[in-house]
């Protein structure tokens, strides 16, 4: 330990279970809703060989780290962070760093 400065929430900052789940599920709603309209160019105008599912593959990782980790660390959020006011803060009480995103990310799938 560094001993670096932590900020302490109350009990009050955390957003309820609930609240989680339905801002997860709406996420999940719109990253779905991305994927499966977003890569559909590349299936009209690419032959079906394995260029294409190699691109699409691609298409659908660029959206999950825009959507689940560039966005979430933004002052923009994603459309459950917005709808219910939850905010992802660091230890720090500032935006998240880039790498607790992508391992909380990684993690939850």
């Amino acid at each position: 330990m560094d001993g670096a400065p932590a900020v302490y929430f109350l009990r009050e900052d955390y957003a309820p279970l609930w609240k989680r789940v339905l801002v997860d599920l709406i996420d999940l709603f719109v990253f779905a809703a991305l994927t499966l309209t977003l890569p559909v160019p590349l299936w009209i105008l690419l032959p079906s060989n394995s260029l294409m599912i190699k691109l699409t593959l691609l298409v659908i990782a660029a959206i999950a780290v825009a959507y689940f980790v560039i966005l979430k660390r933004s002052r923009f959020r994603t459309l459950g962070y917005r709808l219910f006011r939850v905010r992802i803060v660091g230890l720090d009480g500032g935006p998240p760093s880039y790498t607790s995103l992508v391992a909380g990310s990684c993690l939850a799938c």
